[in-house]
C-alpha cells in the first residue's frame, strides 16, 4: 500500500513487510547460515534461533536494538527490523481452504496466549477481558511458546507451495481469505516505486489491495493516522 498509494512509507507507518514463498524463505536461511553475506544484517527466525518467540522472520540491522512495548514476551531482541511473511500453498477446492484457515487462526490464537504477558494491557482495551484472557493463557504458557510456536508453523506449511495453485500468507496472514491468489499471480511479478527504487510487487497490486482493504485508495481519518507499534530504538556502538 505505501509502494502504490504513497511510493514510499506511509507517513504515520513505522515499519515495512515484505512477503516471500517459502522455498525462497528457506533459501534465504541457508544463505544467511552458510554465506556470511552481511555483518550488519541478521535474520531472526524459530529456524536460526530457537529461543526466538515468532513464527514470523525478521532481518534486522545490528547495529540497533529495538525495545517493543506490547502484550507479548518477547524472548530474543533485536535491531530495527524488515518483518518477513511467508507466502504457503493452500488446499484446493473453496470448503478445504475455508476450515485450512479457520484452523490456521485457531493456532495462531493457542500460539499468542503462549506468550503472552500477565496482566498487560492488550488490544481490547478492557481491564476485566484482559485479566480474564491472562488467567486463560496460564495453562498454554506452562505448555511453553516453542510447542504453539512450531505447531503453527507446520500446519500453515503443510500445502506445498510449487505445486498448488492458490497461495496466500497464512503464518499471521491478516487477511485470511483475503489474501488468496494465484501462484502464477505471485510469481509473474510486477514493477513499483518505493523511495525512489524499483521492487517486485504481486502481478496485480490493485487487485491484491483491493481484496485486503477495499478501497484502498481513500485515506483513513486523521485520528486513525497512527503508529500500531510503540517501542523505543537505541544505536549500538
Amino acid at each position: 500500500m505505501g509502494a502504490i498509494r504513497h511510493e514510499g512509507f506511509i507517513p504515520w507507518d513505522d515499519d515495512i513487510d515484505v512477503m516471500m514463498p517459502r522455498p525462497d524463505f528457506l533459501k534465504l536461511i541457508e544463505v544467511f547460515e552458510y554465506e556470511n553475506v552481511a555483518m550488519k544484517i541478521g535474520l531472526m527466525s524459530h529456524k536460526t534461533n530457537r529461543q526466538y518467540f515468532a513464527p514470523l522472520a525478521k532481518l534486522y540491522d545490528k547495529n540497533t536494538l529495538v525495545i517493543q512495548k506490547y502484550g507479548q514476551v518477547e524472548k530474543v531482541k533485536t535491531g530495527v527490523y524488515i518483518d518477513i511473511f511467508v507466502i504457503d500453498g493452500l488446499p484446493i477446492n473453496d470448503i478445504e481452504q475455508s476450515e485450512f484457515y479457520n484452523k490456521a487462526q485457531k493456532y495462531r490464537e493457542d500460539w499468542s496466549y503462549s506468550i503472552r504477558k500477565i496482566l498487560a494491557k492488550h488490544h481490547s482495551k478492557n481491564m476485566i477481558r484482559d485479566v480474564l484472557g491472562s488467567i486463560y493463557s496460564v495453562p498454554f504458557k506452562i505448555r511453553g511458546y516453542k510447542h504453539y510456536r512450531d505447531r503453527y508453523d507446520v500446519f500453515c506449511s503443510q500445502f506445498q507451495y510449487d505445486i498448488s495453485d492458490y497461495v496466500a500468507v497464512v503464518v499471521y496472514g491478516e487477511g485470511l481469505k483475503k489474501e488468496r491468489m494465484l501462484r502464477t499471480e505471485f510469481e509473474n511479478y510486477s514493477i513499483v516505486r518505493f523511495e525512489g527504487e524499483n521492487f517486485h510487487a504481486v502481478q496485480n497490486p490493485d487487485k491484491y489491495l483491493t481484496n485486503m482493504y477495499g478501497d484502498y485508495m481513500k485515506l483513513p481519518p486523521e485520528d486513525k493516522r497512527i503508529s500500531k507499534h510503540p517501542h523505543k530504538v537505541y544505536r549500538l556502538y
